[in-house]
This record gives C-alpha cells, sequence and structure tokens, in this order.
C-alpha cells in the first residue's frame, strides 16, 4: 500500500516544481516575445505609444497602423548613424515630425533636456511614439512624463511606465530614473501636496536641478596670473553643494565626490583630465568646501581651454544633469 502514496507524493513533488519552473519562465519568455515585436505598448489610447528601436521598414509599419504624426527619440541626435539617418528618412518620406531629446539610461536627466521632453509633448502633433534603444529605460521615463501631464492619471499609474512589464528593472545603474521619481515624490511630500499634471509641470519646469548633482563655483583663482610652459598651474577652489543631498569627497578616485577638470587645446582635444579634492570630507547641502586644483605643466605653447565641474563618481559630470561648469581660456607662453 506504500507504493501508490510514494508515487503519489512524487507525482505532485514534479508537478510542484514544473508549476514554479513555469512560473519563473512565463515573465522571461513574455519580455523576450515583447522585445523581440519591438517592445510596442500603447500609453494613451490614441495619443501615445512606446517601443524600442524600430528599423526603417518597422518603423513605417508603426507609423501607418498607429496614424503616428510625431517620433520623438530620447536617444539624442546620432547623426551621422545610419540608423538616425534612416529614421530621418522615413520621417521626412512620410510628412512625419521627429524630435529629439537627449536622456541617459544611467544617469539623471538633464534639467534641461527634461525642459525640452515637456516643451515637445505639449506642442508636438499627436499621436507620438516614443523610443530609445530598448524602450525600456529612456522611453520609460518619457512615457512617464507624458502620463504626469495628464489629467486624471494618478501619480502611481505613471511610474508604472518604469516597470518590468517594459523590461526596466529596478536595480544596478538604471536605478537613477526611478531615484529621479523619488525626487519628486520627495518634493510632494515636503510641500504637502498631491500630485497634479501643473504641479509636475511647475517641479520640472523650476524645482528640479539636477537632483543632487548640483554645484556652484563660488571661487576658482590662479595663484599665479600667467601660464608659462613647462610650469604647473594651481588654482584655490571654494565649490557650494546646491544640491538636495550630502556629498560624501573620498581619498579613492573610484568612490564618493571630487572635483574634475580637463585642459582642451585648440584642436579641442582633451590633453589632461585630472581630480581635486581627493580627501575625505562630508558636505551638506548650503555648504562650502574648500581646495586646492594643481593643473601639470603644459608642454605646448598656445591656447587651451580649462573646464572644471564636479563628479560624482560612478554616475556621472555634474554638467550632464545640467549643473553649470566653470571654464577659462589659458594662455601659456614660453
Amino acid at each position: 500500500m506504500r507504493a501508490p502514496d510514494t508515487h503519489s507524493r512524487s507525482l505532485r513533488s514534479r508537478l510542484i516544481r514544473l508549476g514554479l519552473v513555469i512560473a519563473l519562465l512565463a515573465p522571461v519568455g513574455y519580455y523576450a516575445y515583447g522585445f523581440l515585436t519591438g517592445n510596442v505598448h500603447e500609453v494613451i489610447h490614441g495619443e501615445v505609444y512606446r517601443g524600442a528601436q524600430p528599423s526603417a521598414a518597422s518603423l513605417e509599419r508603426l507609423i501607418h497602423k498607429y496614424k503616428i504624426r510625431t517620433v520623438l527619440n530620447v536617444r539624442g541626435c546620432c547623426w551621422p548613424d545610419n540608423w538616425y539617418i534612416n529614421e530621418a528618412d522615413v520621417c521626412q518620406r512620410l510628412s512625419v515630425d521627429l524630435e529629439d531629446v537627449c536622456f541617459s539610461a544611467v544617469h539623471l536627466p538633464s534639467r534641461d533636456e527634461l525642459r525640452v521632453l515637456l516643451d515637445v509633448l505639449d506642442r508636438a502633433e499627436r499621436p507620438i511614439f516614443i523610443h530609445c534603444r530598448q524602450g525600456a529605460d529612456r522611453t520609460g521615463l518619457a512615457a512617464m512624463a507624458a502620463l504626469l501631464m495628464t489629467e486624471g492619471t494618478s501619480y502611481d499609474a505613471a511610474r508604472r511606465q518604469l516597470g518590468m512589464r517594459y523590461g526596466h528593472a529596478p536595480i544596478g545603474r538604471t536605478t537613477m530614473l526611478d531615484r529621479f521619481m523619488d525626487i519628486y515624490a520627495g518634493w510632494l511630500t515636503s510641500t504637502r501636496q498631491e500630485h497634479t499634471p501643473a504641479r509636475f509641470r511647475h517641479w520640472a519646469l523650476h524645482e528640479y536641478n539636477g537632483g543632487w548633482c548640483d554645484a556652484h563655483f563660488d571661487k576658482v583663482q590662479r595663484r599665479f596670473a600667467e601660464a608659462r610652459l613647462g610650469k604647473t598651474l594651481e588654482y584655490d577652489l571654494v565649490v557650494r553643494n546646491t544640491g538636495s543631498e550630502p556629498w560624501q569627497f573620498h581619498p579613492l578616485k573610484t568612490a564618493g565626490y571630487h572635483v574634475t577638470f580637463k585642459v582642451i587645446d585648440a584642436a579641442q582635444q582633451v590633453v589632461y583630465e585630472g581630480r581635486a579634492g581627493m580627501l575625505e570630507q562630508s558636505v551638506q547641502p548650503g555648504e562650502t568646501i574648500a581646495m586646492t586644483m594643481i593643473v601639470p605643466a603644459l608642454r605646448s605653447p598656445g591656447r587651451y581651454r580649462l573646464l572644471v565641474d564636479m563628479i560624482e563618481e560612478g554616475h556621472c559630470w555634474f554638467h550632464q544633469t545640467g549643473s553649470e561648469p566653470w571654464e577659462e581660456e589659458i594662455d601659456v607662453r614660453e
């Protein structure tokens, strides 16, 4: 009598394991199917669609199927890449507008490009097709903004555009896009307001400044006026944290925050890139940090451009989120 019981338990165990495998593989199959078919989804019925980078033929089919009047490319202008030229050719031939906005999947969005996005969403003829490369991260950000500007759409519903359904995983460097939305949610909480399209527009245009990646150079002063061939240049710096979170400086180049600089020659080639602020110090919002920056001796006379910025190692230079770097022309003489 034991054999049937043992067989029954074994069968149940196999069925449970099979069910678990199916449950784990079903989402993978769904995502794989979505990517193979262009990851195309409707965002706002009859008005906004999203997807991955289409081929020229696929884009033409999408335009005809959804009667697209504007293609919004959030990879930025990529002339003269073949995919961009082909996309522009299709849009021109079919009398469809092509708009470019430059977002990154792994950086906080630039406040300037965010404003461009809102302008495009306001004035572009609809229906709009939004795409990046995979249709997951940058496209999700733009689709989310389109919903946040739409009456009757909740914050939670808009945020779902950054979700696993579209291939966006809240892990790794792409979490910067999730943290961007956390900044908006934090502003709503701190001002005791609920989301409305008008409030999102106000925040995006007037409150968002690149999150914690915003700085002001209160002082950049060269210790010696003349720049001589073969002589190092020393600068006294004072940088103010105008961002929303503390900066943590570290002695290691691979971690924390630092001042970074580039020396660019007349041919627009970077001849040197360096760091300053290799120390252990925390800088709270509104506070400043003072340091010395050493530019190595330049080996050729001529005119150079010095660009000074802040960097969060592993994330971005601050100018990538819209913060203003400091620049100076240097005439190196013999």
